[in-house]
């Protein structure tokens, strides 16, 4: 697993493997129109794009957001929004997801066609996301394959759910 380190000096990929993989963060986003990508972190031109300052202030955010009580929203500004229990109704109305699974019930309390609704409305930037934003919520791994298409990374996503449900 790769993971982006963030401190002070700045920021710089390490692979970790198994057993030695720390404690992390995942921060969502949305794509902007320069986005830093795995191979700018790698060559070091990652400062030199547009939405570098993005990367700086999820880093600022993740020294604080590791196993967080609540989940902060942010505006593309920086701007606070509000967190996941001040803004539960609107997540609820904008996503689907119900409060409940908002507030910690078992994903297992829901059904596996639920769970996969949570992401029709998902806009993404690139529509395999859409698929591959349901993997922490089935508890499943797959590689992700940018240009296999929605369609298909669904199928592969309903094929790998059905054998892990199977194997329980």
């Amino acid at each position: 697993m790769r993971l982006l380190q963030y401190n002070s000096n700045g920021d710089s990929l390490t692979e970790f493997f198994d057993s030695d993989i720390p404690k992390y963060t995942i921060l969502s986003h949305r794509w902007g129109a320069e986005e830093v990508t795995l191979k700018d972190l790698i060559d070091g031109t990652s400062k030199s794009k547009a939405d570098y300052g993005k990367i700086q202030f999820c880093g600022e955010q993740a020294k604080q957001l590791i196993a967080p009580a609540s989940v902060d929203f942010f505006s593309k500004e920086g701007e606070l929004l509000g967190n996941k229990a001040s803004l539960e109704r609107h997540i609820y109305e904008i996503t689907g997801i119900p409060v409940s699974a908002l507030r910690g019930s078992l994903l297992s309390d829901f059904s596996i066609a639920e769970r996969m609704s949570w992401a029709e409305r998902r806009e993404t930037t690139r529509k395999e996301d859409q698929a591959y934003s349901l993997l922490g919520i089935f508890d499943v791994y797959m590689p992700l394959i940018y240009g296999e298409g929605k369609e298909h990374a669904f199928k592969r996503l309903r094929e790998l759910i059905n054998a892990h449900s199977r194997g329980k």
